[in-house]
């Protein structure tokens, strides 16, 4: 419930209080038990059979770097090369039942539904759908998810078959309505669905008795859509006429701070699939992910591929969990989990097999074993940037904050034997707070500094600060947060020390 107000929380009061008066959609996809599932078909009276496409000329299609497209003729389904005319891509999440290989086929009334939508759409009603185009074997299987992103762009159409939206809206229902169900809708929590949306040239929604486009929201509904849909502001728009266009000439491209914002909220049943799921729309080869069997190895080459990111990448994340990997310990293994309200940042980082390289505030500190402390007390001393309104800054000689680790990280490296060993955290703004502020951090242990406090850090590009990555943290720049409302004394488990501030000098992180 609360991830679903959070989807229409930017629609504004009087649609918050619209979605509050109207029953949930039920996200089946939560249910989904891939080692238990079966297709379903129409209705739970049928018992049709099942039909599937000539297996082998799927396979060869796919041999030949071909998308196969299929076309429904009686009871049979034929093959036909994608360049051979158009075809429409059909958008779905596995829980409404669609799921399965070419090697097992759908039952017969869900295909001839699939087409009786299609055939309006394109000649002959040619379609491509996962169930049906991607077989079992492994070689064939990872050859069409590599052509993933060029199946939904090369479509003539996109249309996506959700059950919520489907029986829960109409052509004649209340743009509200519609907006909220595809709000709130399974395909709308799925990451492999953002990048089929967003690819598509032009995007269709079926509903209870028909189908309804991008256009549908002209008009008044525009702004809703736009703030509760969010991958309809990468579509053809005019703001000043409230028009969204139904064709869509060039396909987006996302860069990685774009994604964040667009996988919030969203999972997929097998996480390591993440990084090939949006590989399309960050303009990357999602052939070469699909040859790496390991989740966060494909991940670790999706952040090089980038090259550039956010530095807001590597402190964000409270319950991210982290890429167990060399020098990439800092990355977060999943995008979804970043959760930032979004960041204008004009400085990025750098992403390499050495690591991560940017511009960080660093505050330097004595080393403290988190395993015994709850927090940390430091008494920043020199020359302390605090942030004023206005984006002024104000040098003051003094300033204390504290400083906490996300748990699951520090339990995580406890039971594995690591220390929790930091004397330094990293911040993305030049300075700290006036006002009471959680601000992300990074905590890190800077090896040259280890048990050295007073030796002057003089990083430069060619020779930048090596921090290693231990955990997402944050840092309060508040006097009284670490103090007893009984009585003013310091909070019992916190370590004070004293540190040194210096603002946007370049890091190296690993």
């Amino acid at each position: 419930m609360g991830y679903e107000l959070d989807r229409v929380l930017d629609g504004g009061l009087p649609f918050i209080a619209y979605a509050c008066n109207s029953t949930p959609t039920v996200n089946r996809s939560s249910f989904l038990d891939l080692h238990d599932y079966a297709p379903l078909h129409r209705s739970a009276q049928c018992s049709c059979s099942f039909i599937r496409p000539p297996l082998p000329d799927v396979m060869r299609h796919l041999a030949q770097g071909r998308v196969p497209v299929l076309v429904l003729n009686g009871d049979v389904l034929s093959v036909r090369d994608s360049l051979d005319g158009d075809y429409v891509a059909i958008s779905h999440v596995w829980a409404d039942g669609l799921g399965s290989t070419a090697d097992v086929g759908l039952p017969a009334c869900q295909i001839s539904h699939i087409t009786s939508l299609t055939r309006p759409l394109v000649p002959n009603g040619a379609f491509w759908l996962d169930a049906l185009c991607i077989p079992d074997e492994e070689v064939s299987r990872k050859r069409a998810i590599g052509l993933m992103a060029q199946t939904y762009e090369h479509a003539a159409k996109v249309l996506v078959t959700d059950g919520g939206i489907r029986t829960q809206c109409s052509l004649s229902s209340p743009k509200e309505e519609c907006i909220l169900r595809i709000a709130t809708s399974g395909w709308m929590q799925r990451i492999w669905t953002l990048q089929e949306g967003m690819l598509a040239r032009e995007l269709y929604f079926e509903v209870s008795d028909g189908l309804i486009d991008v256009t549908h929201f002209n008009g008044p509904s525009f702004h809703l859509a736009w703030a509760c849909i969010p991958l309809l502001r990468r579509r053809p728009h005019d703001v000043s006429k409230l028009q969204y266009y139904a064709v869509s000439p060039e396909p987006p491209r996302c860069s990685y701070r774009d994604i964040i914002a667009l996988l919030r909220h969203r999972t997929t049943s097998k996480p390591r699939d993440e990084s090939v799921a949006i590989a399309g729309l960050l303009g990357i080869d999602a052939a070469e992910l699909v040859s790496i069997p390991d989740g966060d190895a494909r991940m670790r080459t999706l952040l090089m591929r980038c090259g550039t990111l956010p530095r807001c990448v590597a402190v964000y994340g409270w319950f991210s969990r982290r890429l167990d990997l060399p020098n990439f310990r800092w990355a977060p293994s999943s995008i979804t989990h970043v959760l930032w309200q979004g960041d204008h940042d004009p400085n990025v980082s750098e992403c390499t097999e050495d690591g991560l390289f940017g511009l960080y505030t660093v505050v330097r500190f004595p080393p403290v074993d988190m395993c015994r402390f709850i927090g940390i007390m430091v008494t920043i001393t020199g020359e302390v940037l605090l942030q004023r309104p206005a984006g002024q800054t104000e040098t003051v000689s003094s300033r204390t904050v504290h400083i906490q680790l996300s748990p699951s990280p520090v339990i995580a490296r406890i039971q594995s034997g690591l220390d929790v060993l930091i004397n330094g955290i990293l911040i993305t703004d030049r300075a700290l707070p006036t006002t009471v502020s959680e601000q992300a951090a990074a905590a890190v242990l800077i090896p040259s500094l280890k048990g050295r406090t007073t030796d002057a850090v003089h990083p430069s590009d060619a020779d930048p600060l090596h921090c290693q990555f231990i955990a997402a943290g944050k840092v309060e720049a508040n006097d009284h947060v670490a103090e007893r409302r009984d009585g003013g004394d310091v909070m019992r488990g916190w370590k004070q020390v004293e540190g040194v501030m210096h603002s946007l000098v370049p890091v190296r992180l690993t």
